[in-house]
């Protein structure tokens, strides 16, 4: 009787993928009989261990948060000396993989969700605090977004500009990192990163 309910489930399955195969359907199984019968029918299918790993992202340990304006010129070139690239390469020497936001550059209906996913799979937030990212949504968000996953934020004031008060709302009281007139202040971001990591 166990095997009639599970043939009924399976062809119930097969029926259901049957009428939508004009779009493509994969049944996610690791069942090797329901896996024969698609096969038989031209239905692909595809087993939940290798969904997942297509569709884990590459997590990295820090997501930095930043205003494009601090990074590319009105004809999307690097800046040349800017603070983004300098903490990227910090961050390369020191060996931590790092996540920076280039799809919203380029445009596309999925960015805020990659955006989201490399928030939540990273283990840092830097914020890099400037005039122009303190006047942008993107960054309001992806803070907002780090705090709702409890992220470690640590902030990188590069310039004197203030928290904006939405900023201000999710920051204060965060133990920051103050870049001007401290010329040690990239390596103090890459130990608090560092500290984070082994936290």
């Amino acid at each position: 009787r166990i095997t009639c309910i599970c043939y009924a489930v399976i062809n119930m399955i097969l029926a259901v993928a049957l009428k939508y195969k004009e779009d493509n359907p994969i049944l996610l199984t690791s069942d090797n009989g329901l896996q024969l019968k698609a096969k038989a029918v031209k239905i692909s299918t595809m087993s939940l261990k290798t969904f997942l790993q297509n569709n884990k992202t590459n997590a990295c340990d820090v997501f930095i948060s930043y205003s494009t304006q601090d990074y590319l010129d009105s004809n999307h070139n690097i800046i040349s000396g800017n603070i983004i690239t300098k903490i990227q390469e910090s961050l390369k020497q020191a060996s931590i993989s790092y996540w920076i936001d280039k799809e919203r550059l380029m445009g596309g209906d999925s960015f805020p969700k990659r955006i989201a996913q490399q928030i939540r799979d990273c283990k840092v937030v830097i914020f890099v605090s400037t005039v122009n990212s303190n006047q942008s949504d993107w960054t309001l968000n992806e803070i907002a977004t780090a705090k709702e996953y409890n992220k470690k934020i640590i902030p990188f004031r590069f310039d004197n500009s203030q928290y904006s008060p939405a900023n201000m709302i999710y920051l204060a009281g965060i133990q920051y990192i103050n870049y001007p007139n401290n010329p040690n202040a990239i390596s103090q971001l890459i130990n608090a990163i560092q500290n984070a990591l082994t936290d």
